[in-house]
């Protein structure tokens, strides 16, 4: 199942329920770094669903210049980035960087040791399952 489709199927699950979820009573900001924009898309489409504030980056050198301006809570990243600099050596950058936040790795084939070693704080892998974001954004 694509990103899209889990995240499609999770808002359609939740929207019947009126119980607040414990994941927006705060609101964070958030980054996703994407290639693939259904995937960063809809990624953010759930995140604002759940009252994050979200910015979208389709490319390493577009999320330098946003973890930049927007200092953000969580940044999900997906490893395999085009255009010569990866999710690791991005990752790499942003631990070097006066603000620090939760790095995420999102992807569908890396190794999770070596994300680990670049400085994520988790590894996901693709599809994303929602109910683990979920749960590791209700930790920060």
């Amino acid at each position: 199942m694509k990103i899209r489709e889990s995240i499609e199927a999770d808002l359609a699950g939740s929207s019947t329920n009126s119980e607040p979820r414990s994941d927006t009573s705060r609101s964070h900001s958030i980054l996703v770094v994407d290639d693939d924009r259904d995937s960063a898309d809809g990624i953010a489409m759930l995140l604002e669903r759940w009252n994050h504030r979200v910015r979208v980056a389709y490319d390493a050198r577009e999320a330098m210049d946003v973890f930049r301006e927007q200092h953000p809570d969580l940044v999900l990243l997906d490893i395999g980035l085009p255009g010569g600099m990866d999710g690791y050596q991005l990752a790499v950058l942003l631990r070097a960087e006066k603000h620090q936040a939760v790095l995420v790795a999102l992807t569908g084939n890396s190794d999770r040791r070596r994300a680990l070693s670049a400085g994520f704080e988790e590894h996901f892998w693709k599809p994303l399952d929602p109910e683990s974001l979920r749960a590791l954004i209700s930790k920060l």
